[in-house]
């Protein structure tokens, strides 16, 4: 057992962590709702909505917690683990406003800090002992800066 394996098992998860997963959650849920709704209402962009909402909001902050909470090293300090969790989401809201009112240029600010959010939150977790979930976290992460500047192009057009 390493040191932060014996620091959680004594501690628990951060209530950082906690909440990342739970509003993680909540996104999914809500974004299962937009899905709903979309046929009903004959709402354009509503299916790409409830996808972005359910997978870049949702799935990917809970990753991205879970990921802090058992790749990284040592602890990470609440402001660094509050940092990102602002981030994402402020990061969200304009790529999501953005699209929905039709200004490109929201779209790239998200996309933007969106990038840099998990670019940082990767460099958090370095290093870590834990290959098999590192490479899976890495995945996800190029996943989400590989699409992003796609679905910013795609935004101009």
């Amino acid at each position: 057992m390493d040191r932060i394996d014996a620091v959680s098992a004594i501690t628990g998860p951060s209530v950082a962590s906690r909440v990342y997963f739970g509003v993680g959650v909540a996104y999914v849920v809500f974004g299962g709702l937009v899905a709903a709704v979309t046929g009903p209402f004959q709402w354009e962009r509503g299916s790409w909505a409830a996808a972005y909402i359910v997978l870049i909001c949702g799935v990917a902050l809970c990753v991205i917690g879970k990921a802090h909470e058992y790749l990284a090293t040592s602890a990470l300090s609440p402001r660094t683990e509050w940092s990102v969790f602002v981030a994402w989401n402020a990061a969200n809201a304009a790529v999501l406003t953005g699209s929905l009112l039709e200004t490109p240029l929201l779209v790239d600010l998200g996309a933007v800090v969106l990038i840099g959010t998990v670019l940082a939150s990767a460099w958090l977790v370095r290093g870590s002992r834990r290959a098999a979930l590192s490479w899976v976290y890495r995945l996800v992460a190029l996943t989400i800066v590989v699409s992003a500047p796609i679905g910013s192009l795609l935004a101009h057009t």
